[in-house]
């Protein structure tokens, strides 16, 4: 399960990308701004001199949900559960299927991982059983499955659902739970639907569409449901790809270039790519990653701490995906990231990683440059040049 192993692997590495965040994020989100069409802040905005062009447009259907940045690694959104619609913040994941929050027995006094985390109380009567669990590879959840009422917003609710509610998790996160986006079935069966194919059955959403902006320094992004928000195109045609992989957002490259070097072509087993907003890095084969780093980056270090010179990184090559004849480029600072040492000196890494397997991994590196759209009924992702409205 790629993403999240993205997901809850990152948090650990001790580094965080560039805290440029906007001051006004903070206040938005204290106000509780996580509510969607019509926008009910719209006034708060204009006192902070804040623009988003929400407050211009009314859409009645799809729908738009604001996606809170953590650090320019994990992007979240707020969901409503149960009867009682208590808030979580989840980190949207194309990468994963499950959805999962943390549950009242994740106990702060047993489990330091538990703290700072709202916490689900289940009715006795939806409790399914005490065999959630989800192996990752640097982390574990477990508690129980429930099955109850899911608000992704107030407009699209989601009955019935069937989730878990962690008792348990053995690393520290730095949101409530996951909300898995790709198309495989959940359950110890393996034959429920997950939360936004279940939309889409249940008649919340008209198109089992939906898309995703994200940005970086710090700034909002944006999820739509239903289906995309063309007034953060660029161009109304974008480059499509036809999803291939069994229920997971795996998409078929015809060639990919580092450097001016082609190091797949189309039937390759390595010219795939997992489209993953769980994950803010990009992943590839072991070998080609590690030469890519040493003869391009001139890095010093290797593994998971592949240092760059911070003042090169506007010479360091593009990467180039070929789909459908056209190419998807993604520039240096779009796969490079910044920290700070002790003293508050730039330290510079790569964001290109040797991955556990032969196929491709793109996080929000690339989606931060492209809008995407990831249509399950077509089975396609397509990337479009965003526009220059900014929420």
């Amino acid at each position: 399960m790629y993403s999240s192993v993205c997901l809850l692997f990152i948090v650990t590495l001790g580094y965080v990308a560039s805290k440029a965040v906007v001051e006004e994020n903070d206040q938005i989100f204290s106000a509780k701004l996580h509510v969607f069409r019509p926008w009910k802040n719209c006034e708060l905005y204009k006192q902070m001199n804040y623009t988003h062009h929400l407050c211009e447009t009314e859409l009645s259907d799809p729908f738009s949900v604001v996606l809170k940045n953590h650090d320019d690694f994990i992007y979240m959104m707020s969901v409503e559960i149960g009867i009682d619609k208590l808030e979580f913040w989840v980190a949207v994941d194309t990468g994963s299927n499950d959805f999962w929050v943390f549950g009242e027995s994740c106990d702060s006094k047993k489990n330091k991982n538990c703290e700072g985390h709202n916490k689900f109380v289940p009715e006795k009567k939806k409790i399914i059983d005490n065999e959630f669990s989800v192996v990752y590879e640097s982390n574990r959840v477990t508690g129980l499955t429930i099955r109850d009422t899911i608000h992704l917003t107030p407009q699209i609710v989601v009955h019935a659902q069937i989730f878990g509610a962690v008792d348990y998790i053995k690393q520290k996160v730095p949101y409530d739970g996951i909300l898995g986006l790709d198309m495989r079935k959940v359950g110890r069966n393996k034959d429920e639907f997950p939360v936004f194919i279940n939309a889409f059955q249940q008649k919340q959403i008209k198109k089992p569409i939906f898309g995703i902006f994200v940005q970086a320094e710090g700034r909002v992004g944006e999820i739509t449901f239903g289906g995309i928000n063309k007034l953060l195109l660029k161009e109304k045609t974008g480059i499509s790809a036809k999803i291939v992989g069994k229920g997971t957002m795996t998409i078929g490259m015809q060639k990919m270039d580092l450097g001016g070097v082609e190091v797949c072509k189309e039937g390759d087993a390595s010219c795939h790519a997992l489209i993953d907003t769980g994950c803010s890095l990009i992943y590839g084969p072991e070998a080609v990653v590690a030469k890519f780093n040493k003869d391009h980056l001139a890095t010093t270090e290797k593994g998971l701490h592949y240092r760059v010179i911070c003042k090169d990184i506007p010479n360091f090559p593009d990467i180039v995906i070929t789909i459908d004849n056209k190419p998807l480029t993604l520039e240096s600072k779009y796969y490079t990231y910044s920290d700070t040492d002790s003293e508050g000196v730039a330290i510079c890494y790569s964001g290109i990683r040797e991955g556990s397997s032969v196929v491709w991994q793109f996080g929000d590196s690339l989606l931060a440059k492209y809008y995407t759209e990831f249509n399950l009924g077509d089975e396609l992702i397509t990337f479009y040049q965003k526009s220059n409205v900014r929420p």
